[in-house]
């Protein structure tokens, strides 16, 4: 005969079990009932066990357990989720052998070990199993799989230990900051630079930090120098200087990705070693300085598309090794090169553009003392003056910029800079100017009042960041697209500084994290929403 459990509460030590149904047929069912007396000895034993039948990486031990354990009372248990956890409580403080003991009581009891373990994590833990009367098969067969397991467990556990040891002192101690919440992205920022055949790309946040876009590189071809916005920010071209080519990118404003666009795919042809180029206030034109031959490329720009058409055969600058180049909101052309006799670009050439774009050279440029050397330039949002950056004499020349486009040296100018300024940046009113000075590893910043620049307090700031004394010689540097920060390219130390601007009086405060170090020497950067 089969011994059946009562209806009702079977009390074992401090522990109750509920019997919910039982019945003498072979397939009997319990609400939750157990081997009384094994359980009130060896809770934390038969916790354990179970616990270590349930692991996926214990399913060896589970089949020896099966075949082993094998017992002449037939029982389906189901498990409260409370009492099932409070036993696995318990099995933690418990030493693993002490299983042993338990397992063997219970086979010679002939109590049958759990058959199939259920986890369901909302509601209850069940175990269910079903039995026929079997002869009871020795333990000492399963204590020999059994040892095995035991010692594996305890590898286990101390490298669980040691690991939570670790994370525990480094919390305590502060040895590494926390992950940084990401913040909202306000604008998009793109790089060009020696190291990469590619233009990278970056989401600027809230914080001021850049962080790259999901895709973070488009590739051109050899080697990128160069970068040029279209006005209506849904186009980017770049200048490929060793190819002699000129990629063209569609830009997906929220994702930030980069598209080739139309023939774009195989990149145009320019001039022997393009430099720089700009694209004219209107968007109908690209142009494309060609340093190797003093030439300028002229393409006509799908609206649409993005896609380049040449307009004709290079137009002859006759200048002396070029250097820079740009074009004013007033739709001027301006070149910087040398003049004759001269071993420096000391001179700055202007050039108008007609309605079909083609180049006529003006009157009234601009040259300075023999023994400069222009650098960077750039105008302000509305033409009216130029900044230029004077690498030789550590300055910078503020030009003012009439209705011809002439240009003519403001009272006062140049103005002092720091060691060996090579580029310039404007905000988007205007009213502020900041020159990055490679010899001095830092940013001057100016207001500017009518073109007369009054440097700001706390200028020049450094770029190398806190705790950092590599040379960082800042090169190219941008105000971005919502004229909240300063981005500036460091050549020597392969990163990007970032400064807030204070909006009252164009003072710069340092992004924490900054600067951000870079694959690339970065050399041309652009920014749009």
């Amino acid at each position: 005969m089969r011994a059946c459990l009562p209806k009702g509460k079977i009390a074992s030590q401090n522990y109750k079990f509920r019997v919910s149904k039982c019945s003498c047929q072979r397939q009997q069912q319990f609400r939750f009932a157990v081997c009384s007396r094994a359980v009130s000895q060896h809770q934390p034993s038969l916790s354990l066990a179970v616990g270590l039948v349930n692991k996926a990486s214990h399913r060896r031990l589970h089949s020896a357990l099966e075949k082993w354990c094998a017992g002449i009372h037939p029982y389906e248990f189901i498990a409260h989720r409370q009492d099932f956890t409070r036993w696995v409580g318990r099995a933690k403080r418990c030493k693993l052998a002490t299983a042993w003991s338990f397992l063997h009581q219970c086979g010679a009891t002939g109590w049958k070990t759990l058959k199939q373990l259920d986890w369901n994590t909302n509601q209850t833990y069940s175990a269910r199993m079903q039995v026929e009367e079997k002869t009871f098969v020795p333990w000492r067969r399963f204590t020999q799989v059994f040892h095995a397991f035991h010692e594996a467990a305890i590898k286990r556990m101390k490298a669980i230990i040691r690991f939570v040891t670790c994370a525990v002192v480094i919390a305590v101690l502060g040895c590494g900051d926390p992950l940084p919440k990401p913040s909202a992205n306000v604008a998009l920022l793109y790089l060009v630079g020696q190291g990469s055949n590619a233009v990278e790309g970056f989401h600027i946040q809230a914080s001021g930090e850049i962080l790259s876009t999901a895709v973070p590189s488009f590739a051109t071809n050899p080697r990128p120098v160069a970068i040029a916005l279209h006005p209506s920010t849904n186009f980017l071209y770049v200048a490929n200087l060793t190819s002699n080519t000129v990629s063209g990118f569609s830009l997906d404003h929220t994702s930030g990705f980069l598209t080739p666009v139309g023939t774009a795919l195989t990149p145009i042809s320019t001039g022997p070693s393009p430099i720089a180029l700009s694209v004219n206030p209107g968007g109908q034109f690209l142009y494309v300085l060609n340093q190797g031959d003093a030439t300028i490329s002229i393409y006509a720009i799908d609206p649409v598309r993005g896609i380049l058409t040449s307009t004709g055969p290079a137009f002859s600058t006759g200048l002396t090794n070029p250097q820079g180049m740009l074009i004013s909101p007033g739709s001027f052309l301006y070149i910087i090169a040398g003049t004759a006799g001269s071993t420096t670009a000391n001179a700055i050439s202007v050039f108008s553009i007609g309605s079909d774009g083609a180049l006529t050279p003006a009157a009234g440029g601009f040259t300075a003392a023999a023994n400069s050397t222009l650098s960077g330039m750039t105008t302000d949002p509305k033409g009216q003056f130029m900044y230029v950056a004077d690498s030789a004499n550590n300055n910078v020349h503020s030009l003012s910029i009439d209705a011809s486009g002439a240009l003519s040296e403001v009272a006062g100018s140049p103005f002092a800079a720091g060691t060996q300024p090579v580029e310039v940046a404007v905000n988007g009113a205007g009213t502020f100017v900041y020159v990055s000075n490679s010899g001095s590893n830092n940013v001057s910043a100016y207001t500017a009042n009518s073109g007369v620049l009054t440097e700001d307090a706390g200028s020049p700031f450094p770029t190398q960041g806190t705790g950092t004394v590599v040379a960082t010689e800042p090169g190219f540097l941008l105000v971005d697209a919502t004229n909240t920060f300063l981005f500036v390219a460091n050549q020597g130390g392969r990163s990007i500084a970032s400064f807030g601007i204070n909006a009252a009086d164009g003072t710069l405060v340092p992004v924490s994290t900054s600067p951000f170090g870079q694959l690339v020497t970065p050399i041309w950067m652009v920014s749009t929403k």
